[in-house]
Protein backbone atom coordinates (compact mmCIF):
# COMPACT_ATOMS: atom_id res chain seq x y z
CA UNK A 1 0.00 0.00 0.00
CA UNK A 2 1.47 3.28 -1.08
CA UNK A 3 1.84 5.76 1.71
CA UNK A 4 0.33 9.17 0.81
CA UNK A 5 2.20 12.49 1.19
CA UNK A 6 1.02 14.42 4.15
CA UNK A 7 1.04 18.28 4.26
CA UNK A 8 1.40 19.99 7.56
CA UNK A 9 -0.69 23.16 7.89
CA UNK A 10 1.07 26.33 9.11
CA UNK A 11 0.02 27.37 12.51
CA UNK A 12 -2.36 30.26 12.35
CA UNK A 13 -0.93 33.61 13.62
CA UNK A 14 -3.29 35.17 16.08
CA UNK A 15 -4.99 38.28 14.76
CA UNK A 16 -4.14 40.12 17.95
CA UNK A 17 -0.39 39.49 17.37
CA UNK A 18 -0.57 40.88 13.83
CA UNK A 19 -2.24 44.02 15.10
CA UNK A 20 0.33 44.38 17.86
CA UNK A 21 3.24 43.98 15.43
CA UNK A 22 1.69 46.51 13.05
CA UNK A 23 1.34 49.01 15.84
CA UNK A 24 4.94 48.43 16.90
CA UNK A 25 6.15 48.92 13.31
CA UNK A 26 4.14 52.13 12.93
CA UNK A 27 5.47 53.46 16.22
CA UNK A 28 9.01 52.61 15.12
CA UNK A 29 8.54 54.53 11.88
CA UNK A 30 7.22 57.53 13.79
CA UNK A 31 10.10 57.38 16.27
CA UNK A 32 12.67 57.22 13.46
CA UNK A 33 11.00 60.16 11.70
CA UNK A 34 10.96 62.17 14.92
CA UNK A 35 14.62 61.39 15.54
CA UNK A 36 15.50 62.53 12.02
CA UNK A 37 13.53 65.77 12.45
CA UNK A 38 15.10 66.38 15.85
CA UNK A 39 18.53 65.75 14.34
CA UNK A 40 17.84 68.16 11.49
CA UNK A 41 16.53 70.79 13.89
CA UNK A 42 19.53 70.20 16.13
CA UNK A 43 21.84 70.74 13.17
CA UNK A 44 19.81 73.81 12.21
CA UNK A 45 20.03 75.18 15.73
CA UNK A 46 23.77 74.56 15.82
CA UNK A 47 23.99 76.25 12.44
CA UNK A 48 22.29 79.48 13.46
CA UNK A 49 23.00 79.76 17.16
CA UNK A 50 26.52 81.12 17.12
CA UNK A 51 28.56 83.43 19.29
CA UNK A 52 26.82 86.44 20.76
CA UNK A 53 23.42 86.16 19.14
CA UNK A 54 21.06 84.07 17.07
CA UNK A 55 20.58 84.40 13.32
CA UNK A 56 17.58 83.32 11.31
CA UNK A 57 17.83 82.25 7.65
CA UNK A 58 14.88 82.40 5.26
CA UNK A 59 14.47 82.26 1.46
CA UNK A 60 10.85 83.39 1.63
CA UNK A 61 10.25 86.40 -0.57
CA UNK A 62 13.59 86.08 -2.38
CA UNK A 63 12.65 83.35 -4.85
CA UNK A 64 12.80 85.85 -7.71
CA UNK A 65 16.55 86.51 -7.29
CA UNK A 66 18.86 84.66 -9.66
CA UNK A 67 22.02 86.59 -8.81
CA UNK A 68 23.05 89.64 -6.77
CA UNK A 69 26.07 91.91 -6.34
CA UNK A 70 27.02 95.17 -4.66
CA UNK A 71 26.51 98.48 -6.50
CA UNK A 72 27.65 100.94 -3.81
CA UNK A 73 27.58 101.54 -0.06
CA UNK A 74 23.80 101.16 0.14
CA UNK A 75 22.50 99.34 -2.92
CA UNK A 76 22.47 95.87 -4.46
CA UNK A 77 21.99 94.92 -8.12
CA UNK A 78 19.82 91.81 -8.49
CA UNK A 79 18.98 89.68 -11.54
CA UNK A 80 15.41 88.41 -11.87
CA UNK A 81 15.11 84.62 -12.23
CA UNK A 82 12.39 84.72 -14.89
CA UNK A 83 13.23 87.70 -17.10
CA UNK A 84 17.00 87.85 -16.63
CA UNK A 85 16.64 91.63 -16.26
CA UNK A 86 18.31 93.61 -13.49
CA UNK A 87 16.94 95.86 -10.76
CA UNK A 88 18.03 97.53 -7.52
CA UNK A 89 17.34 96.75 -3.87
CA UNK A 90 18.62 98.07 -0.57
CA UNK A 91 20.70 96.03 1.88
CA UNK A 92 17.57 94.98 3.77
CA UNK A 93 15.92 93.58 0.62
CA UNK A 94 13.60 96.47 -0.26
CA UNK A 95 13.26 96.70 -4.05
CA UNK A 96 13.67 100.32 -5.17
CA UNK A 97 13.93 99.69 -8.93
CA UNK A 98 12.08 96.83 -10.64
CA UNK A 99 14.03 94.34 -12.75
CA UNK A 100 13.66 95.82 -16.24
CA UNK A 101 17.19 96.90 -17.16
CA UNK A 102 19.98 95.25 -19.13
CA UNK A 103 23.10 96.08 -17.11
CA UNK A 104 24.53 98.35 -14.42
CA UNK A 105 28.10 99.53 -14.10
CA UNK A 106 30.22 102.18 -12.43
CA UNK A 107 32.43 104.85 -14.00
CA UNK A 108 34.93 107.06 -12.24
CA UNK A 109 34.91 110.80 -12.84
CA UNK A 110 38.08 111.37 -10.82
CA UNK A 111 39.63 110.21 -7.56
CA UNK A 112 36.88 109.17 -5.11
CA UNK A 113 34.15 110.33 -7.49
CA UNK A 114 31.91 107.74 -9.15
CA UNK A 115 28.77 107.62 -11.25
CA UNK A 116 26.35 104.70 -11.57
CA UNK A 117 25.20 103.90 -15.07
CA UNK A 118 22.46 101.70 -16.53
CA UNK A 119 21.78 100.37 -20.01
CA UNK A 120 18.07 99.84 -20.45
CA UNK A 121 15.50 99.06 -23.16
CA UNK A 122 13.49 101.98 -21.77
CA UNK A 123 15.85 104.45 -23.46
CA UNK A 124 18.19 104.33 -26.42
CA UNK A 125 20.63 106.35 -24.31
CA UNK A 126 22.67 105.25 -21.32
CA UNK A 127 21.04 106.64 -18.16
CA UNK A 128 22.28 107.66 -14.72
CA UNK A 129 21.26 105.99 -11.47
CA UNK A 130 20.14 108.11 -8.53
CA UNK A 131 22.32 106.51 -5.88
CA UNK A 132 20.47 108.26 -3.06
CA UNK A 133 17.06 106.77 -3.87
CA UNK A 134 18.21 103.62 -5.63
CA UNK A 135 16.19 104.36 -8.77
CA UNK A 136 16.99 104.93 -12.44
CA UNK A 137 16.45 108.53 -13.47
CA UNK A 138 15.63 109.94 -16.88
CA UNK A 139 18.95 111.76 -16.95
CA UNK A 140 21.29 110.74 -19.77
CA UNK A 141 24.92 109.92 -19.22
CA UNK A 142 27.02 112.05 -21.58
CA UNK A 143 30.43 110.79 -20.57
CA UNK A 144 33.20 112.64 -18.80
CA UNK A 145 33.44 116.40 -19.24
CA UNK A 146 37.21 116.27 -18.77
CA UNK A 147 39.92 113.58 -18.97
CA UNK A 148 39.72 111.15 -16.09
CA UNK A 149 42.42 111.62 -13.49
CA UNK A 150 43.42 109.68 -10.41
CA UNK A 151 45.42 110.63 -7.33
CA UNK A 152 48.48 108.48 -6.56
CA UNK A 153 51.11 108.83 -3.89
CA UNK A 154 54.46 109.76 -5.41
CA UNK A 155 57.23 108.34 -3.23
CA UNK A 156 59.86 110.25 -5.23
CA UNK A 157 58.29 113.61 -4.38
CA UNK A 158 56.59 112.51 -1.15
CA UNK A 159 53.20 113.96 -2.03
CA UNK A 160 49.87 113.08 -3.63
CA UNK A 161 49.86 113.72 -7.38
CA UNK A 162 47.34 113.69 -10.19
CA UNK A 163 47.82 111.14 -12.99
CA UNK A 164 45.94 111.13 -16.29
CA UNK A 165 46.04 109.06 -19.45
CA UNK A 166 49.59 110.20 -20.15
CA UNK A 167 50.82 109.82 -16.59
CA UNK A 168 51.93 112.41 -14.05
CA UNK A 169 50.07 115.75 -14.14
CA UNK A 170 51.01 117.57 -10.95
CA UNK A 171 50.62 117.85 -7.19
CA UNK A 172 47.14 117.54 -5.69
CA UNK A 173 46.06 120.60 -3.72
CA UNK A 174 43.96 120.28 -0.56
CA UNK A 175 41.40 122.62 -2.13
CA UNK A 176 40.94 120.19 -5.03
CA UNK A 177 39.65 117.31 -2.92
CA UNK A 178 38.26 118.95 0.27
CA UNK A 179 38.52 115.91 2.53
CA UNK A 180 36.89 115.76 5.95
CA UNK A 181 38.58 114.55 9.13
CA UNK A 182 39.69 110.96 8.90
CA UNK A 183 42.02 108.75 6.87
CA UNK A 184 41.83 107.90 3.17
CA UNK A 185 43.48 105.02 1.28
CA UNK A 186 46.00 105.90 -1.44
CA UNK A 187 48.41 103.87 -3.53
CA UNK A 188 51.50 104.33 -5.61
CA UNK A 189 51.03 104.02 -9.40
CA UNK A 190 50.92 100.52 -10.87
CA UNK A 191 54.35 101.15 -12.39
CA UNK A 192 55.69 101.52 -8.84
CA UNK A 193 54.02 98.38 -7.53
CA UNK A 194 50.69 99.73 -6.24
CA UNK A 195 51.63 99.82 -2.56
CA UNK A 196 48.88 101.18 -0.31
CA UNK A 197 48.73 103.38 2.78
CA UNK A 198 46.57 106.16 4.27
CA UNK A 199 46.64 109.96 4.12
CA UNK A 200 44.88 112.56 6.29
CA UNK A 201 42.61 115.43 5.25
CA UNK A 202 45.70 117.61 4.67
CA UNK A 203 47.07 115.03 2.21
CA UNK A 204 49.92 114.01 4.53
CA UNK A 205 50.91 110.35 4.68
CA UNK A 206 49.77 108.83 7.99
CA UNK A 207 51.21 105.34 7.63
CA UNK A 208 53.80 103.49 5.59
CA UNK A 209 52.82 102.20 2.16
CA UNK A 210 52.77 98.67 3.48
CA UNK A 211 49.59 97.04 2.14
CA UNK A 212 48.68 95.22 -1.09
CA UNK A 213 45.28 96.92 -1.01
CA UNK A 214 43.43 99.17 1.42
CA UNK A 215 39.76 100.11 1.75
CA UNK A 216 38.01 103.13 3.28
CA UNK A 217 37.62 103.42 7.03
CA UNK A 218 34.03 102.86 8.12
CA UNK A 219 33.80 103.94 11.71
CA UNK A 220 37.00 102.92 13.52
CA UNK A 221 38.06 100.07 11.22
CA UNK A 222 39.28 99.48 7.68
CA UNK A 223 39.89 96.33 5.64
CA UNK A 224 43.43 95.92 4.31
CA UNK A 225 45.22 93.21 2.34
CA UNK A 226 48.74 91.92 3.01
CA UNK A 227 50.45 88.95 1.34
CA UNK A 228 47.22 88.07 -0.46
CA UNK A 229 45.02 87.86 2.66
CA UNK A 230 42.61 90.37 4.20
CA UNK A 231 42.38 91.61 7.77
CA UNK A 232 41.22 94.74 9.60
CA UNK A 233 43.11 97.61 11.21
CA UNK A 234 41.91 100.22 13.70
CA UNK A 235 42.29 104.01 13.55
CA UNK A 236 45.78 103.68 15.11
CA UNK A 237 46.78 101.47 12.14
CA UNK A 238 47.19 98.50 14.45
CA UNK A 239 45.94 95.10 13.29
CA UNK A 240 42.54 94.55 14.87
CA UNK A 241 41.70 91.26 13.14
CA UNK A 242 44.36 88.93 11.74
CA UNK A 243 44.94 88.50 8.01
CA UNK A 244 43.07 85.26 7.36
CA UNK A 245 40.25 86.18 4.97
CA UNK A 246 39.79 86.19 1.19
CA UNK A 247 38.80 88.85 -1.31
CA UNK A 248 35.07 89.21 -2.04
CA UNK A 249 35.55 91.01 -5.37
CA UNK A 250 33.18 88.75 -7.32
CA UNK A 251 30.28 90.34 -5.42
CA UNK A 252 31.32 93.90 -6.31
CA UNK A 253 30.00 95.43 -9.53
CA UNK A 254 33.37 97.17 -9.91
CA UNK A 255 35.05 93.77 -10.10
CA UNK A 256 37.97 94.97 -7.99
CA UNK A 257 39.66 93.07 -5.21
CA UNK A 258 38.03 94.20 -1.98
CA UNK A 259 36.64 93.28 1.42
CA UNK A 260 33.51 94.60 3.12
CA UNK A 261 33.41 97.22 5.88
CA UNK A 262 32.08 96.85 9.42
CA UNK A 263 28.53 98.10 9.89
CA UNK A 264 26.80 97.96 13.23
CA UNK A 265 29.90 96.15 14.52
CA UNK A 266 29.59 93.29 12.00
CA UNK A 267 31.17 92.50 8.63
CA UNK A 268 30.68 89.70 6.06
CA UNK A 269 33.97 87.94 5.29
CA UNK A 270 35.11 85.00 3.15
CA UNK A 271 37.21 82.11 4.41
CA UNK A 272 38.07 78.80 2.72
CA UNK A 273 35.66 79.66 -0.09
CA UNK A 274 32.65 80.22 2.18
CA UNK A 275 31.09 83.35 3.69
CA UNK A 276 30.27 84.17 7.29
CA UNK A 277 29.95 87.24 9.51
CA UNK A 278 32.35 88.36 12.25
CA UNK A 279 32.32 91.08 14.88
CA UNK A 280 35.07 93.62 15.58
CA UNK A 281 36.84 91.22 17.94
CA UNK A 282 37.06 88.61 15.20
CA UNK A 283 34.46 86.32 16.76
CA UNK A 284 32.17 84.40 14.39
CA UNK A 285 28.56 85.59 14.52
CA UNK A 286 27.31 83.67 11.47
CA UNK A 287 28.99 80.40 10.51
CA UNK A 288 30.97 80.06 7.28
CA UNK A 289 28.33 78.03 5.43
CA UNK A 290 27.12 80.51 2.80
CA UNK A 291 28.07 80.83 -0.86
CA UNK A 292 27.64 84.61 -0.65
CA UNK A 293 26.78 87.28 1.91
CA UNK A 294 26.35 90.90 0.81
CA UNK A 295 26.93 93.91 3.11
CA UNK A 296 24.05 94.48 5.50
CA UNK A 297 22.51 97.05 7.75
CA UNK A 298 20.85 96.74 11.16
CA UNK A 299 21.74 93.05 11.26
CA UNK A 300 20.04 92.07 7.97
CA UNK A 301 21.99 90.42 5.15
CA UNK A 302 21.09 89.21 1.67
CA UNK A 303 22.86 85.87 1.27
CA UNK A 304 23.07 82.74 -0.87
CA UNK A 305 22.99 79.17 0.44
CA UNK A 306 22.62 75.91 -1.50
CA UNK A 307 22.02 77.90 -4.67
CA UNK A 308 19.14 79.95 -3.20
CA UNK A 309 19.10 83.59 -2.18
CA UNK A 310 17.50 84.65 1.08
CA UNK A 311 17.82 86.86 4.13
CA UNK A 312 19.82 86.47 7.32
CA UNK A 313 18.54 88.34 10.36
CA UNK A 314 20.99 88.64 13.24
CA UNK A 315 19.87 88.94 16.84
CA UNK A 316 19.98 92.60 17.86
CA UNK A 317 22.20 91.78 20.84
CA UNK A 318 25.04 91.22 18.36
CA UNK A 319 24.85 94.76 16.97
CA UNK A 320 26.81 97.84 17.95
CA UNK A 321 25.95 101.46 17.29
CA UNK A 322 27.23 102.67 13.92
CA UNK A 323 28.22 106.30 14.21
CA UNK A 324 29.69 106.77 10.73
CA UNK A 325 28.26 109.80 8.95
CA UNK A 326 26.47 108.94 5.72
CA UNK A 327 27.07 112.28 4.04
CA UNK A 328 30.17 114.18 5.08
CA UNK A 329 29.07 117.45 3.45
CA UNK A 330 25.65 117.50 5.08
CA UNK A 331 24.69 120.57 7.14
CA UNK A 332 28.16 122.05 7.55
CA UNK A 333 29.14 125.68 7.15
CA UNK A 334 32.34 127.01 5.59
CA UNK A 335 34.56 130.04 5.03
CA UNK A 336 33.36 133.38 3.67
CA UNK A 337 33.40 133.66 -0.13
CA UNK A 338 32.56 136.28 -2.72
CA UNK A 339 30.02 136.11 -5.53
CA UNK A 340 31.13 134.37 -8.70
CA UNK A 341 31.64 130.96 -10.30
CA UNK A 342 32.74 128.06 -8.09
CA UNK A 343 33.45 124.35 -8.47
CA UNK A 344 31.98 121.78 -6.03
CA UNK A 345 34.83 119.90 -4.33
CA UNK A 346 33.90 117.04 -1.99
CA UNK A 347 35.65 113.70 -1.54
CA UNK A 348 33.22 112.24 -4.05
CA UNK A 349 29.76 112.47 -2.52
CA UNK A 350 27.16 114.98 -3.83
CA UNK A 351 26.88 118.37 -2.14
CA UNK A 352 23.55 119.01 -0.43
CA UNK A 353 21.56 122.09 -1.47
CA UNK A 354 19.24 123.27 1.30
CA UNK A 355 16.25 125.58 1.54
CA UNK A 356 18.05 127.92 3.97
CA UNK A 357 21.44 128.17 5.76
CA UNK A 358 21.81 125.00 7.82
CA UNK A 359 18.23 124.17 6.87
CA UNK A 360 16.57 120.84 7.56
CA UNK A 361 15.12 120.45 4.07
CA UNK A 362 17.38 119.24 1.25
CA UNK A 363 16.10 120.37 -2.14
CA UNK A 364 18.82 118.97 -4.41
CA UNK A 365 22.20 117.23 -4.46
CA UNK A 366 24.95 118.62 -6.70
CA UNK A 367 27.53 116.14 -8.11
CA UNK A 368 31.16 116.59 -7.15
CA UNK A 369 33.06 118.62 -9.77
CA UNK A 370 30.03 120.62 -10.93
CA UNK A 371 30.17 124.40 -11.47
CA UNK A 372 27.75 126.65 -9.58
CA UNK A 373 27.09 130.39 -9.48
CA UNK A 374 27.33 132.02 -6.02
CA UNK A 375 25.28 135.17 -5.51
CA UNK A 376 25.48 135.70 -1.73
CA UNK A 377 27.04 134.43 1.51
CA UNK A 378 25.64 134.07 5.04
CA UNK A 379 27.58 132.61 7.98
CA UNK A 380 29.35 129.73 6.25
CA UNK A 381 26.61 129.18 3.69
CA UNK A 382 26.54 130.28 0.04
CA UNK A 383 23.41 130.87 -2.02
CA UNK A 384 24.02 129.22 -5.38
CA UNK A 385 22.35 128.55 -8.70
CA UNK A 386 22.84 125.19 -10.39
CA UNK A 387 20.78 124.69 -13.53
CA UNK A 388 17.16 125.14 -12.53
CA UNK A 389 17.93 124.74 -8.81
CA UNK A 390 18.70 127.53 -6.35
CA UNK A 391 19.47 127.18 -2.67
CA UNK A 392 22.08 127.17 0.10
CA UNK A 393 25.22 125.01 0.26
CA UNK A 394 28.16 124.82 2.65
CA UNK A 395 30.86 127.15 1.32
CA UNK A 396 33.67 124.89 2.59
CA UNK A 397 33.03 122.61 -0.38
CA UNK A 398 33.29 125.36 -2.99
CA UNK A 399 36.48 126.31 -4.81
CA UNK A 400 36.80 129.48 -6.84
CA UNK A 401 36.80 128.65 -10.55
CA UNK A 402 40.19 129.55 -12.02
CA UNK A 403 38.65 130.68 -15.30
CA UNK A 404 35.32 132.13 -16.31
CA UNK A 405 32.91 129.21 -16.09
CA UNK A 406 29.31 128.72 -17.01
CA UNK A 407 26.87 126.10 -15.81
CA UNK A 408 26.29 123.57 -18.57
CA UNK A 409 22.67 122.54 -19.00
CA UNK A 410 23.62 118.89 -19.42
CA UNK A 411 25.72 118.97 -16.26
CA UNK A 412 23.00 120.71 -14.29
CA UNK A 413 20.55 117.99 -15.28
CA UNK A 414 22.50 115.55 -13.12
CA UNK A 415 21.41 117.25 -9.89
CA UNK A 416 19.12 115.09 -7.80
CA UNK A 417 15.98 116.88 -6.62
CA UNK A 418 14.67 115.82 -3.25
CA UNK A 419 12.43 117.12 -0.48
CA UNK A 420 13.95 114.91 2.20
CA UNK A 421 15.80 116.49 5.11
Amino acid sequence: MTQGIQFRRKPKVPKELIIALSVIAAVAVVVVAVLIIVHIKKDKAEEVKIGIGESAWSTEGFEFIKEAQVLDEKLIIFTDSDSGKKGIMTFDGTVTEEAKHDSFYVVSDAWRSKRYIVETPISEYTLLVDAKTGTVSSRQYHGLTEPEKTAYWEETYDYLAWHGERGYIGKVKTSEVALSNGFYPVSTPASQGSKWGYINKNLGLETDLRYDKAMDFHGDYAAVCADGSWGYINADFVTQIDFEYESVSELDVMGEECAFAFRDGLAPVKKDGKYGVIDTSGETVINFIFEAILPGKNGSYIAKKDGEWGKITVDKSALKEDTTKENEDSAQGGAAIEAGNYVVKTSGSPLNMRNEPNGETRIAMIPNGSTVIVSSYDGGWAYVKYGKYQGWVSSQFLEKATESATVATTAASTAVQTSQP
